[in-house]
């Protein structure tokens, strides 16, 4: 996994913990003060990994939590980090490698099934394919928006 500029996973308090849907895996995150990082933990290896870590944005709000798929491949999280550059719906394998940004304006993940995500986004609800990096607006009456899992 990948871990800080110091090359060490970072340490703090940990906050919005999600478990995969078959219960082996949590995800969580957790800061330092300067660093927010998305991190895994494995309870059959009891393993930790670090697959992300960012300069968070100061704004005081609540952090967004990570979506797992529902095949337990990927995370979803809407990053807000301390700049418009690193911000954004990120999807993480949870098997490790690199980050991929979906999209820079998009939040409030929700999966439709192991290969689809449905995101809010100011232009409208979208839809992105996993398999083809696909991206589309959904032809939805203006106005709306993607609501699900607690809302």
């Amino acid at each position: 996994g990948a871990f800080s500029a110091q090359n060490e996973m970072l340490h703090g308090p940990l906050f919005n913990p999600a478990w995969a849907v078959d219960g082996t895996k949590i995800a969580w995150l957790t800061s330092s003060g300067e660093r927010n990082a998305l991190q895994l933990f494995d309870l059959q290896a009891q393993t930790g990994t670090q697959l992300f870590d960012w300069d968070p944005a100061r704004f005081g709000g609540m952090v967004p939590s990570p979506v797992w798929s529902p095949d337990g491949a990927w995370l979803a999280l809407h990053v807000l980090a301390n700049g418009a550059a690193g911000s954004g719906l990120f999807l993480f394998p949870a098997a490790g490698g690199e980050a991929l940004l979906v999209d820079a304006l998009g939040y409030d993940a929700r999966w439709l099934g192991s290969g689809q995500l449905l995101f809010n986004h100011e232009q409208g609800p979208h839809l992105y394919d996993v398999e083809t990096a696909r991206k589309q607006l959904l032809d939805l009456p203006q106005g709306s928006r993607i609501v699900g899992q607690g809302e």
